[in-house]
């Protein structure tokens, strides 16, 4: 895209009534497979933010140079840099220390943005050391990274700092990149989620109207310079809730137009399978930054999304070719053919034909084409088609919600309809949980004009994580047929008592409002908990043995009176535990 970067405009129906316009435009040119569309109006800027905000989050990669380098390590980078190549469709920023800011931005291209470490929080006065925005500004730089880890943990800046940091930095007209994360002590704690909420949490009143001008990064201290890295499917998980987060406390907008980098040690190795994640909207790049495979890392992928950049990628996928240009000289149309739309907008078509037109009759017209690319975008319909079967796959087949997030099953589905974005973990719980909600209303209506019930149980193990589930089934008879739903499932704990699973059982029913004293007859096996279970919680009169594990007692009977055969069984039993045992003790390592 030609043009100043800009703001993302976060009003849907700006949006809509824009993308109506577009396809208008477009409809001009549904006889012609190849042409330019320039867009030229008064209002010039609402157009182009809300084209961006169609084309969705624009990758940015950070480089953090710290308190590193001198001008013959500076001049070495820069032209690694100017090399390249660097990809076109990735927003370049690259923090410098203070005394060389006005050189870098002397000897970088146009294309990269310079950004100083830090800033104070007024605009001048006695603060020794410090830099204020208006400083940077009069130098020419437009960007600043606030709040990172070492300035947190180094020089003590809490929350409230940062927040007054970033709040006269964007008041003052700079970007800022905001920096949030936990320190290992936190993560294992499991206070991840609770220490960047907080975090993020005081940036909000900070940042007001202004998230157009910020990135978040998000940056696990544990792994800053440590060579430890965030697994993608973590990095993805906080970014995803962190997402979710600032839909529920800033607005469904903010978290879908903000953009979230992930910082902690990123290389060329391991930045591609960081940047394939759905949420993570780029990197902020530490000691990597200072060497060659800085470009690597901002090469790490086009960052795919909506419009790859411009239009013109995606109505090549589906066939045609489109070159989209939006141009600053809104007083001046370009000197070619022009067709009139509106006193706002012209549709430019080339005043030469091209020497080898295609003139296949299969060749899609671009408003289709247009309309087929739109079909993969949230809400369109071929999007809605795919996420619900990935949605039944899950539930149906009882899959870990991570199984979307997985590498094989992104490239599955990369290959399988390049065009759409799988949606995080979170979007597919809530659409199941959405789904269930449904259908968990149409049961309880119909449990309320029941009179009797009787219940069966059914032990499982989930050989993947080893872990033990019990589930509960109600049966009972509605318009003189047998009817079954199943209405809870427990994860059984490794040494269940009687008292335990009595109590979950208990909870379930009184979380769909059926009566114990409406229970029948319960069919379980006959372990010694169970039976308690059932006995103290229903009474003794209603355990009903299940018929399979009475054949499997007759078995086992039967065994017992065949001399050795007992103690062959024991240590079958033995090794199992034996390998169970070691299973549970490798899990344990691989948490911590």
């Amino acid at each position: 895209m030609q043009g100043r970067n800009s703001n993302i405009l976060t009003s849907s129906d700006k949006i809509e009534s824009f993308r109506a316009k577009l396809e208008l435009w477009i409809s001009l040119a549904t006889n012609v497979t190849t042409c330019t569309l320039a867009l030229f109006s008064g209002d010039f800027e609402r157009n182009r933010k809300n084209l961006i905000a169609i084309m969705g989050r624009k990758f940015v990669v950070g480089g953090n140079w710290k308190m590193n380098g001198d001008k013959n390590q500076i001049n070495e980078i820069v032209n690694n840099l100017k090399k390249g190549p660097l990809d076109e469709n990735v927003e370049v920023i690259i923090g410098v220390p203070a005394v060389y800011l006005a050189y870098v931005k002397s000897i970088v291209p146009d294309s990269i943005a310079v950004a100083a470490q830090n800033c104070w929080k007024v605009p001048k006065g006695a603060f020794t050391g410090e830099i204020s925005p208006a400083m940077l500004k009069d130098v020419g730089i437009n960007w600043v990274i606030l709040g990172h880890s070492e300035r947190r943990s180094i020089f003590g800046e809490k929350d409230e700092l940062v927040a007054e940091k970033v709040a006269h930095a964007l008041e003052s007209g700079l970007k800022v990149i905001a920096c949030i994360g936990e320190t290992l002590e936190e993560r294992e704690a499991g206070k991840t989620e609770e220490v960047v909420f907080r975090q993020t949490k005081a940036l909000l009143p900070a940042i007001g109207d202004k998230w157009a001008n910020v990135v978040l990064a998000y940056e696990p201290v544990w792994a800053i310079g440590t060579g430890k890295t965030a697994s993608p499917q973590q990095a993805q998980e906080v970014h995803s809730s962190l997402r979710n987060w600032l839909s529920t406390n800033a607005s469904p907008d903010v978290a879908n137009a903000v953009r979230i980098q992930y910082g902690g040690s990123v290389t060329a190795a391991n930045c591609k399978e960081l940047a394939a994640c759905s949420d993570i909207d780029g990197f902020l790049v530490g000691g990597a930054s200072l060497k060659p495979e800085f470009v690597d890392i901002i090469n790490a992928t086009n960052k795919l999304t909506e419009c790859d950049g411009t239009f013109s990628s995606l109505f090549r996928s589906a066939g045609v070719s489109v070159n989209l240009q939006i141009s600053d000289e809104s007083d001046k149309p370009p000197e070619t053919s022009v067709d009139t739309v509106e006193a706002s907008a012209v549709v430019v078509f080339p005043t030469t034909k091209p020497t080898t037109p295609n003139t296949s009759a299969n060749t899609p017209k671009i408003k289709q084409a247009f309309e087929n690319v739109y079909q993969y975008s949230k809400g369109g319909a071929e999007y809605d088609r795919i996420t619900d079967a990935i949605t039944y796959f899950i539930a149906v087949d009882n899959r870990p919600f991570y199984a979307v997030e997985g590498k094989r099953f992104r490239h599955l589905i990369k290959e399988l309809a390049p065009l759409y974005k799988v949606p995080c973990r979170e979007t597919i719980k809530a659409k199941i949980d959405k789904k269930y909600d449904t259908l968990s209303k149409i049961v309880a209506d119909k449990l309320k004009n029941v009179d009797y019930f009787s219940l069966t149980t059914d032990i499982w193990t989930e050989t993947l994580t080893n872990t033990g589930y019990l589930g509960l089934t109600v049966h009972f008879l509605q318009q003189n047929e047998l009817q079954s739903v199943t209405i809870g499932v427990f994860e059984l704990e490794e040494s269940h008592t009687g008292e335990y699973i009595g109590q979950q059982l208990t909870g379930i029913l009184r979380s769909w409002n059926i009566d114990s004293e409406k229970v029948m007859a319960f069919v379980a096996d006959s372990g010694a908990n169970m039976i308690k279970a059932i006995r103290e919680t229903f009474g003794a009169h209603k355990h009903i043995p299940c018929f399979a594990h009475m054949i499997n007692r007759v078995a086992e009977e039967a065994i017992r009176k065949t001399s050795g055969l007992s103690d062959i069984i024991e240590h079958v039993r033995n090794i199992v535990k034996y390998v169970k045992k070691r299973q549970d003790m490798a899990l344990e390592l691989k948490r911590k």
